[in-house]
């Protein structure tokens, strides 16, 4: 067993030795090569088996890589694909990250415009009624408290749809009191506005 397997061995050293020898005598040797080896059948038979058995052994450990590789294979191909799937994911995420932050600056935007547009108006208004309110101050220190009602009335009536006579008119039984002169007032004013201008005779 131990010459078979150092047969190339066993045939390198006489080589080396036959090829020393015959230089003596000047011979060239090409080659030596141990040939027709006969081995007993059961030493045969074992070589065989052995033979058999590392070549099945070289045979698992190739299939086993192959296995192995397409294990491999299969588990990239499965991380790739959840790869693109968490890819997809994330841009829905992000995008729907953006229209949250792009509806919440509208809504900030909306509610500042209406902030500032209902101060305005609020300064606005605040303006217009201070203004009224020393105009109406002025007013009663230059005609007194008595007229500046009646101006206020007539432009309050002048603006109104209500018509200036009123369909029934209702009194005190003497007509006397500050409504009943207010209402005396108006209506004397009503029928100077309404009285025919006399028409100046012809020449």
């Amino acid at each position: 067993m131990s010459f078979i397997a150092t047969r190339e061995a066993v045939q390198q050293g006489a080589f080396e030795y036959v090829k020393t020898e015959l230089a003596k005598y000047r011979v060239e040797t090409r080659g030596v090569y141990i040939q027709a080896v006969v081995l007993p059948e059961q030493l045969v038979e074992v070589l065989t088996e052995r033979e058999i058995a590392n070549q099945e052994v070289a045979t698992y450990k190739m299939q086993k890589s192959a296995q192995d590789q397409r294990i491999e294979t299969e588990k990239a191909k499965g991380t790739a694909d959840m790869q693109a799937d968490l890819a997809k994911s994330q841009v829905g995420v992000d995008i729907q990250n953006n229209r949250t932050a792009a509806r919440k600056m509208e809504a900030q935007g909306e509610a500042t415009f209406i902030e500032q547009t209902g101060a305005a108006q609020g300064a606005q208004v605040r303006s217009v009624g201070l203004a009224r309110a020393e105009a109406y101050e002025r007013q009663v220190a230059a005609l007194g408290p008595n007229a500046t009602a009646v101006v206020n009335a007539l432009e309050a009536l002048s603006k109104s749809n209500v018509p200036f006579v009123p369909n029934t008119l209702v009194m005190s039984g003497d007509g006397s009191g500050t409504l009943g002169g207010v209402l005396a007032l108006l209506m004397r004013q009503i029928d100077a506005g309404l009285a025919p201008k006399p028409v100046p005779p012809k020449a």
